[in-house]
């Protein structure tokens, strides 16, 4: 994780960027003038006034720059990457997407609007495959980036009223979350499909005017920022109940709704519950299906595992030597339990 705390960018001066570990702990604060900064493989992106400049974490050595038009020093609205080799810049004026080359730092595209720069066209991205989607509040435009062809603008829905749509955007399980944060009494966020549709609408339940300020993809979860005037909080929107587990925001998911069966409603492990180590589906026994959830988190594939469950030896890892075990217990060998702490023994 990387925080970024912007210097004067019109003299070059001042300005870090601080690198956390998956915990929350600060390792090491760098560099640099800049206002936004994004991971670029092993490096880190920042943009400021006059583009883009690619920095080694461990050292705080430039390694690169990737220079705009920036006769004002405006500097940057936003960073995305396609791909590992495509670095994209949104400039604040002129406005435009810059598309760089991220090893040799050539120009090799540029993705344009005929608005001009009052509607601040860049101001977000979000980058599925060679998709691209651009917001130009308050409307989001949609590029094919690898084909270089324009596929549509997506409009506000009519219900929405003054909310800056686009203020945000991600793209999470394929769909396109776009933030809507309102001059009213709550936002939304909407999210669509790759026709434009709108194939589901989060409302703000209570978090504010400011809900769908930022928004970030979890894996297949979706955060919600929704700041407010003391502070806010951060709003984390999963698939509970499909089978899968999305971590880190689901510690489970049996595929049902039901409490009391070991994975509650909001796919949180139930402590007492009707599962134990090495019940995968939280059924009260260990049986093949449980097994087979076991290996197939082994092989890396979708599987309903927590390590509370599956981690059967307590070595650490859900391996194929886990799944082994189970098949044992099915079988009616003997099997003793060392899952870690998060599921009863059984």
């Amino acid at each position: 994780m990387i925080g970024i705390a912007p210097g004067a960018e019109t003299d070059d001066r001042g300005g870090s960027l601080t690198i956390f570990d998956e915990a929350g702990n600060r390792l090491r604060t760098i560099c640099c003038p800049g206002a936004l900064a994004v991971g670029a493989g092993e490096d880190v992106l920042v943009g400021g006034a006059g583009g883009a400049s690619l920095y080694d974490p461990e050292t705080g050595n430039l390694v690169r720059t990737y220079p705009i038009p920036d006769p004002n020093r405006r500097g940057v609205l936003s960073l995305a990457m396609v791909g590992r080799s495509t670095v994209l810049v949104a400039a604040a004026a002129p406005v435009g997407v810059h598309m760089f080359d991220l090893r040799t730092g050539r120009r090799i595209g540029f993705v344009g609007t005929r608005h001009g720069d009052a509607r601040r066209f860049g101001s977000a991205m979000a980058v599925n495959g060679s998709i691209l989607a651009v917001t130009e509040i308050p409307q989001v435009n949609v590029f094919d980036v690898g084909f270089g062809a324009y596929l549509g603008t997506i409009d506000p829905p009519p219900m929405l009223g003054g909310a800056s749509f686009g203020a945000a955007l991600a793209y999470v399980g394929g769909l396109l979350a776009v933030g809507a944060p309102s001059g009213g009494d709550a936002g939304a966020v909407h999210l669509h499909d790759a026709g434009g549709n709108v194939f589901e609408s989060l409302p703000a339940a209570g978090a504010g005017a400011g809900f769908g300020r930022a928004l970030a993809a979890l894996g297949r979860s979706l955060a919600v920022g929704s700041p407010t005037a003391d502070g806010g909080e951060v709003v984390i929107f999963s698939p509970c109940g499909d089978g899968i587990v999305d971590a880190p925001v689901e510690q489970c998911d049996d595929g049902n709704d039901d409490d009391g069966d070991g994975c509650d409603t909001r796919c949180r492990v139930a402590g007492g519950g009707g599962g134990g180590c090495g019940d995968v589906d939280g059924d009260g026994r260990r049986s093949v299906s449980d097994a087979v959830q076991i290996l197939r988190a082994a092989a890396g594939l979708d599987s309903a595992c927590t390590p509370a469950r599956c981690d059967v030896d307590g070595n650490g890892s859900v391996a194929i030597s886990d799944g082994v075990q189970i098949l044992r217990a099915a079988a009616g060998l003997s099997f003793v339990p060392h899952c870690p702490a998060g599921a009863p023994a059984g």
